[in-house]
């Protein structure tokens, strides 16, 4: 039954490559780096409009319970559905026969299908640094990724398509990274659900070298953006605490930034902290390099001084005048 399968898979997609010129052929740099924007895993919910985007990724599993080998609308190449319905008999006796048609229920077509054609979908799960997606390969990126025909591929493993098992050749594929080009359509965007179809992939060192330095760029910036959301959010409560302290004042004792840091006191290095020899105030300059401590950020600081306080266990005469003593602390 799968070399009538493979024969029109054949017969269907060979038309979409046979007009194709050599001319239309981009080089990985034009593909990847140039012609599509670059967007994290994390961002693509972000995304307002459909378009296709280039993500960067790891292969972590093949995810599927349902058979990974469909019948596709010829309309819009969306999945179709049976659907078992009774017509009278055409020899006038009496009963019904039981017709199965297809259909297919996407916003663009949403009617009975007169035809299908066989197709491969293969969801995988895709990870960067920010978070975890599924990605659908369809025939010509599967054969990409496995570097194997659609005949080697279906020969030995209908069943294992059935059951929405994968054949062994997966495993090569693990943990391996990719740019991949996808499709950011409007029921991704309604429903903010992933599933993206992938139309193209490739591991080219350069391209990965490349994706893997904007990456980077965009992280770092995301993370500088979460680290400043939470100094304004920590200064805002830390204002609201402090702020009986400062209801007296005027707005005369208000400095610009100029008088805070480059007038009223003198610059030091980190360096030259230790020779400090009497208590004031400086101005350093440095970049934070990490958040470190081995204790709670959380503590309780006297109300006259600020510092943190330390809690003690005393011994106390029991109220009632009975034997022993109640701990305080």
């Amino acid at each position: 039954m799968h070399f009538s399968f493979i024969a029109q898979l054949s017969t269907e997609r060979s038309s979409s490559l046979s007009g194709l010129s050599s001319s239309v052929i981009k080089s990985p740099s034009e593909e990847y780096l140039t012609d599509f924007e670059f967007n994290t895993i994390g961002g693509l919910n972000g995304i307002s409009e459909t378009k296709s985007t280039i993500i960067l990724g790891t292969i972590k599993s093949f995810s599927s319970k349902e058979s990974w080998l469909y019948n596709a609308c010829k309309n819009c190449n969306r999945k179709v559905s049976t659907k078992t319905i009774l017509n009278d008999k055409q020899d006038g006796s009496e009963g019904f026969d039981e017709v199965v048609v297809l259909e297919c229920n996407t916003d663009a077509c949403n009617t009975k299908v007169s035809s299908s054609f066989p197709r491969i979908g293969v969801p995988i799960r895709v990870q960067d640094c920010t978070v975890i997606v599924t990605l659908t390969l369809f025939e010509h990126a599967v054969v990409k990724l496995l570097k194997v025909s659609p005949n080697q591929l279906l020969d030995k493993n209908i069943e294992l398509a059935n059951e929405g098992s994968f054949p062994g050749e997966r495993k090569a594929s693990l943990n391996r990274k990719f740019a991949f080009k996808i499709a950011v359509g409007s029921f991704n965007i309604k429903n903010k659900s992933d599933g993206y179809s992938v139309s193209k992939l490739t591991e080219n060192p350069l391209v990965i070298s490349v994706l893997d330095k904007k990456f980077d760029d965009i992280h770092s910036s995301l993370l500088m953006r979460s680290l400043l959301i939470f100094m304004v959010i920590f200064i805002a409560q830390l204002s609201a605490e402090r702020s009986s302290s400062l209801s007296g004042l005027s707005s005369s004792v208000i400095k610009s930034p100029s008088e805070e840091y480059l007038t009223d006191f003198e610059f030091s290095t980190i360096g030259g902290l230790n020779g400090i020899s009497e208590t004031k105030s400086t101005i350093i300059l440095g970049t934070i390099k990490s958040f470190a401590s081995k204790e709670s950020w959380l503590y309780n600081a006297c109300k006259n001084c600020n510092r943190k306080v330390s809690t003690k266990t005393i011994l106390n005469d029991k109220q009632n005048g009975s034997e022993g003593f109640d701990e305080t602390m």
